[in-house]
């Protein structure tokens, strides 16, 4: 795994009143669906201590590669039967404006192998909880002789941040927002240029 060292520093951590033009922008998104969230107010955080974070996220194959070497089950897959399971992509008629898309459902047979959407070993992987992703640290730090463990919540937002204080590392513009989850589809490009 590729390590970045972080030397922490002082940072304005959550928003103050973004969570109403994010919950416009993304009327069925998580984020819009808690309003009053512990993101605000917007506030002066530090963090003292030098930290390290993966350049990317986990992706599938080095997921697949720790599944492989100890045949661990996903919570998902454990309990794809007695769930309602995770929630995976399922693409919107690309027709509707931007801020009708609903293009995300919950199943039992979603899981990170099958998330609803093609991918290859170098997406990252999804449809992982909490529990999955501290087996996969574990199994990393015993396999390299070193400690893997995930951010916290202040390391994460300071690392996403990336020094700027908008609403997205990249800006405040929801279009982009869209268009930056999707990487490389144009269909979702055209369609938030159109917004």
């Amino acid at each position: 795994m590729d390590m970045v060292r972080l030397e922490g520093g002082k940072f304005i951590r959550g928003m103050s009143g973004g969570e109403r033009k994010i919950a416009l922008a993304f009327p069925h998104s998580t984020s819009a669906q808690f309003f009053g969230n512990p993101e605000s107010p917007a506030h002066w955080t530090w963090i003292t201590k030098p930290f390290e974070i993966a350049t990317t996220e986990v992706k599938v194959g080095h997921f697949r590669a720790f599944v492989e070497a100890t045949g661990y089950k996903t919570t998902a897959e454990n309990a794809a039967k007695e769930s309602l399971g995770i929630v995976g992509w399922a693409p919107t008629d690309p027709e509707l404006p931007l801020y009708q898309s609903r293009d995300f459902e919950r199943g039992p047979d979603i899981t990170w192998r099958a998330p609803g959407f093609k991918q290859n070993d170098d997406h990252p992987v999804t449809g992982v909880t909490l529990a999955d992703a501290r087996a996969f640290a574990a199994w990393l730090s015993k396999k390299e002789g070193r400690t893997y463990r995930l951010p916290t919540e202040t390391e994460w937002e300071f690392a996403c941040r990336a020094g700027t204080e908008t609403f997205f590392s990249f800006g405040d513009a929801a279009r982009l927002a869209a268009a930056q989850r999707h990487g490389d589809d144009r269909s979702v490009h055209e369609r938030a240029a159109g917004q």
